[in-house]
């Protein structure tokens, strides 16, 4: 059983796009990182603006000291995201 710490409705919208993109979280991670333009093309970034966390839906995350592999995708997405230190700017 994985751990959940978002909204249910937000964790289920963020594992959908996630499913959409058919791609792991930690190359989508890697793309904005990076700007990869062959990955984040306009499709994806319209998604992913679509499922951007408010500072509710990041506390949770922010607080959480445990083992990240028990963490569901969207959480584990998210605390990926937020090791990049421009996106919770």
């Amino acid at each position: 059983m994985k751990i959940i710490l978002l909204p249910p409705e937000k964790s289920k919208n963020i594992e959908i796009v996630l499913g959409k993109l058919k791609m792991d979280y930690n190359v989508i991670a890697q793309a904005i990182l990076k700007c990869d333009d062959k990955i984040l093309i306009l499709s994806t970034l319209e998604s992913l603006i679509g499922i951007i966390p408010n500072e509710t839906d990041l506390k949770p995350l922010r607080e959480y000291d445990g083992e990240r592999d028990l963490l569901s995708n969207p959480e584990k997405f998210l605390i990926t995201l937020m090791d990049i230190n421009f996106f919770s700017e």
